[in-house]
């Protein structure tokens, strides 16, 4: 399942290296061996569950991708791609197991069983890990999804009630016509 970011601005060749390198640098603090493959992707390895020194919702992935690209025209996005691999291995032996304990059972509940173990091990979790590595993603790309450090309606009243740089008395305005006297 591809998921992407979008980018506010196009970025240039070092934004987006930036980019890479601050996820790598994050992926790499969570125990991933990763592999930048070019100037604009990287391809990560999570370690197994039992080798992992940090517990997270970044365990359930297996491995993955993420690029920085246009895409057909389209709008600057981080796309990334997350392998679920060992969830999945995990739900299919848990669901044999289910099928081997429940063979008396009817069939109905059986069935019920199998999905509410899919949904809940396997759906609500990939969900979360997803929604945390976007968070991952966000935070690595934060310079340039947010381009401004000030939200616009701050700036403009910042700059409406700062004097001009180098005048300490506001401006007057004057009126310099003359007028004609009564006589």
């Amino acid at each position: 399942m591809r998921q992407s970011i979008v980018l506010r601005a196009a970025p240039s060749l070092r934004q987006a290296k930036r980019i890479l390198i601050g996820l790598q640098q994050m992926l790499v603090e969570r125990g991933a061996t990763v592999e930048l493959v070019g100037n604009d992707a990287l391809r990560f390895r999570m370690p197994y569950p039992w080798h992992t020194h940090r517990l997270g919702w970044l365990i359930p992935v297996t491995s993955g991708r993420a690029e920085v690209s246009a895409g057909g025209g389209g709008p600057w996005r981080v796309r990334y791609q997350l392998n679920f691999s060992m969830l999945r291995y995990i739900c299919i032996t848990l669901s044999v197991a289910l099928a081997v304990i429940g063979r008396g059972w009817p069939r109905l509940t059986l069935l019920n069983g199998l999905v509410i173990l899919w949904l809940a091990c396997y759906a609500l979790v990939t969900s979360i890990a997803s929604s945390r590595f976007s968070k991952l993603l966000e935070a690595a790309s934060s310079d340039i999804v947010e381009r401004r450090q000030r939200s616009r309606t701050e700036a403009a009243s910042a700059a409406g009630s700062d004097p001009a740089p180098g005048k300490d008395e506001p401006e007057i305005d004057r009126d310099t016509r003359t007028e004609p006297s009564a006589g």
